[in-house]
């Protein structure tokens, strides 16, 4: 009895030794402003914690070793997964290399060959892997399995390439397969090509071929350039745009960016073909608009708050520098066509007191300018020779409207003309027309008749496309009513028929 009162006798006064201790501790933090000190935990406070905590120091190593043995079984499964791996590219690789040797050769590819191809092109996407050191490891290692040489095999796995470079290739192979499609077009189609955007002159000479499909190389198609080019009339008519070549000078900025970025090898992304075209309209306002387009309504009226700022502008940056600023035609077709209608004008002395008329051409002529930014092909011929036949095909439009509007208003059996003034304006219209193809010695000089033919048949074709082709290119009708009436369609639907191989 006394040893047990003795036991709770020091208890006690251990308690309330703690507890003095505890409340000088509070009254000094009180005194200095500090925050309280709580005492520290008793073993019978913490009791309950401590039998979890006991059990996971006794599981802990079994646990340790279960994932040990886990991440082990997880590095072979890859090891055997990158050596599979390695093998395909390989042999894809040099398979890929037969066939473009082949191609190279005969200039044509079957079906087959191109699906092998599809696979092969992961090699060019950023990858560190090095193809000859791969080949001649592949060929050591083989040589040494059939030795037996177990240690030196082991080597060989040490030389080769981390496992994130091969799982980064493996992610990657989807995405080559989808754009291998358009890269292969756009190196095959080159022979295929030639004869039909060859232009030939009058002494003999050619232009040079025109460019491939360099959109196809982003896994962009035409009919994304052309949704491209009418969304951008329809942007430049909301926002109220006063000059045509901003149109003119944004679609040739953005051709020929991705055009560099193609010669580059670097693919850029679809979704951000919107965002280039918004900035290469932002960019050639700023040279042809009195009054640019300013970026806060680029950003909430032309881009409906899709893009930022600073996504604008770093874009802006991206597009100067690729083009390295050299961002401005000196002369294009919509300034080169008004030049050469204005001289014919001048030199003819058939307009010069009809104003009226010609207005009614220098409106065809702008229509004209607008219609042909829609065809990549026919939008980079040469300028001279593109405006002549701008002009040429204004002109003989205007003398078939005039024509079939004398037509429609005949008056019965007696084919007596009451209106005047449209038969003065069709015997203008008949000299000038004769001016433009007989008397002016730049589109007797420059174009041949073969070429004539060619440039006739695309416009009709481009203006078909538009007129009759998807509701996607309706901003073009919208700007433009007046040219699309049933004369019009007329005028070029007798084109196509005439030229039509």
């Amino acid at each position: 009895m006394n040893s047990e009162n003795y036991g709770i006798k020091r208890n006690i006064q251990s308690n309330l030794r703690i507890r003095v201790l505890s409340r000088k501790r509070q009254h000094s933090c009180k005194v200095q402003g500090l925050p309280e000190i709580k005492g520290k935990s008793t073993f019978y406070q913490n009791k309950k914690d401590i039998k979890p905590q006991f059990n996971s120091l006794l599981a802990e190593p079994f646990q340790n070793a279960a994932t040990v043995s886990s991440i082990n079984a997880q590095k072979k499964q890859i090891s055997r997964r990158d050596d599979h791996i390695q093998d395909r590219i390989l042999d894809i690789y040099e398979y890929r290399e037969k066939v473009e040797k082949q191609y190279s050769q005969n200039g044509s590819i079957d079906s087959q060959q191109k699906e092998a191809l599809k696979i092969g092109e992961l090699l060019r996407l950023k990858m560190q892997t090095n193809y000859l050191s791969q080949k001649n490891n592949k060929t050591l290692r083989k040589n040494q399995i059939q030795s037996g040489c177990q240690s030196s095999v082991s080597s060989i796995f040490s030389k080769r390439t981390s496992n994130s470079s091969l799982i980064s290739a493996q992610l990657q192979v989807q995405q080559a397969a989808q754009s291998w499609d358009g890269k292969l077009n756009y190196k095959i189609n080159t022979k295929q090509q030639e004869s039909k955007k060859e232009i030939i002159y009058s002494d003999g000479s050619q232009q040079g071929d025109i460019e491939d499909n360099y959109y196809g190389y982003h896994g962009l198609s035409m009919a994304n350039r052309i949704k491209m080019v009418d969304w951008m009339l329809q942007v430049l008519r909301v926002l109220q745009s006063k000059s045509l070549k901003t149109l003119i000078q944004a679609v040739n900025m953005m051709d020929k960016y991705y055009k560099v970025k193609a010669e580059q090898g670097e693919m850029q992304p679809i979704y951000e073909f919107h965002l280039i075209g918004l900035v290469c309209l932002f960019i050639s306002s700023k040279f042809e608009e009195v009054k640019n387009i300013t970026l806060k309504e680029i950003v909430n009226d032309a881009g409906h708050k899709k893009y930022s700022k600073f996504q604008i502008l770093e874009k802006e940056q991206d597009v100067l520098m690729t083009l390295q600023f050299r961002i401005i035609i000196m002369d294009d077709l919509f300034e080169e066509s008004n030049r050469i209608l204005e001289q014919c004008f001048d030199h003819s002395k058939i307009y010069s007191k009809s104003n009226e008329e010609q207005n009614k051409l220098r409106d065809t002529v702008n229509f004209l300018s607008q219609l042909v930014p829609h065809c990549l092909d026919l939008f980079h011929q040469d300028i001279k020779s593109l405006s002549m036949m701008m002009v040429y095909i204004a002109v003989k439009l205007r003398k078939y409207t005039i024509t079939q509007f004398i037509y429609e208003n005949i008056h019965g059996g007696n084919l007596i003309v009451t209106d005047t003034i449209k038969i003065r304006s069709l015997k203008m219209a008949e000299d000038f027309y004769k001016f433009v193809k007989n008397e002016m010695f730049l589109m007797k000089s420059s174009i041949a008749e073969g070429s004539k033919t060619i440039y006739l048949k695309q416009f009709a074709d481009l203006y078909e496309q538009i007129a009759y082709g998807q509701p996607a290119r309706k901003n073009l009708r919208k700007n433009q009513a007046a040219y699309f009436n049933d004369i019009t369609q007329e005028f070029f639907q007798h084109i196509s028929n005439k030229y039509s191989d």
